[in-house]
């Protein structure tokens, strides 16, 4: 890997745009901005303080803020297009990861600070509406919370949530299918489908990446819907999950 940014600004999320460009947010700036060429950075807005960040197709994005622990900073933002940005939900233990379904209806938030992924459906306008804890997620006998931090998706709408054990795989219903083990016994912290049409599932753990072929595909929030609703699976009767 080459070097791409020799300032990046302190970002501890990234998401691509809708126009293909690189965005991050930063819990130590408190700014999400855009990253152009020769180690430029604009800020989008500021006063966010946000630990991970996901772009809608339509050029917006959902900010999340985890808060220190034991008190009540966790924060949904909101950023329109425009670079608006408001509170679209409070209250979560401590908000670490976020993505969209495929079909751009659902936004999921892990709350790495208790056992759920929060499901809410997501309003024309930006704000969200009928916050679930959707999705349940398991920890070790040494833990009392998941530690859930980055999420991922595939196109049939299965989620992937990096935790303390490993790789969560859930599905439609909230169900855990299954947990892949940590390489290494390391702590993921993130999680991203790439490689050739996004079949290829990346881990980041401290100081590597780890990738591994899966049989799905994965939904890309940036790509118009029926892009990310196309490319096929191999994944046999329904439930069954593409490792």
């Amino acid at each position: 890997m080459s070097s791409f940014l020799a300032d990046a600004q302190q970002v501890c999320g990234l998401a691509t745009g809708a126009d293909g460009s690189l965005f991050g947010v930063s819990e130590a700036t408190g700014n999400l901005v855009s990253f152009g060429t020769g180690d430029t950075a604009k800020v989008v807005a500021d006063g966010l303080s946000g630990h991970a960040l996901v772009a809608t197709r339509d050029g917006g994005f959902y900010v999340t803020c985890s808060g220190p622990p034991g008190t009540a900073g966790s924060k949904v933002w909101y950023v329109s297009p425009k670079g608006e940005k408001k509170i679209v939900d409070t209250g979560l233990q401590g908000a670490t990861g976020t993505t969209i379904s495929p079909d751009g209806w659902l936004l999921d938030v892990a709350d790495g600070r208790s056992h759920w992924v929060y499901s809410y459906q997501i309003n024309p306008d930006g704000s969200l509406a009928n916050r679930e804890p959707f999705h349940w997620l398991h920890s070790p006998d040494s833990a009392d919370d998941s530690g859930a931090d980055g999420l991922a998706v595939d196109q049939n709408g299965f989620l992937y949530v990096a935790t303390r054990m490993g790789i969560q795989v859930s599905d439609l219903q909230g169900h855990n299918r299954c947990i892949v083990s940590a390489p290494e016994g390391r702590r993921i912290t993130a999680l991203a489908f790439g490689g050739p049409d996004f079949g290829v599932l990346y881990a980041a753990c401290g100081d590597k990446v780890f990738a591994r072929k899966v049989k799905v595909h994965g939904a890309n929030t940036f790509q118009p819907l029926e892009q990310a609703a196309k490319g096929g699976t191999e994944l046999g009767p329904p439930g069954t999950v593409g490792l």
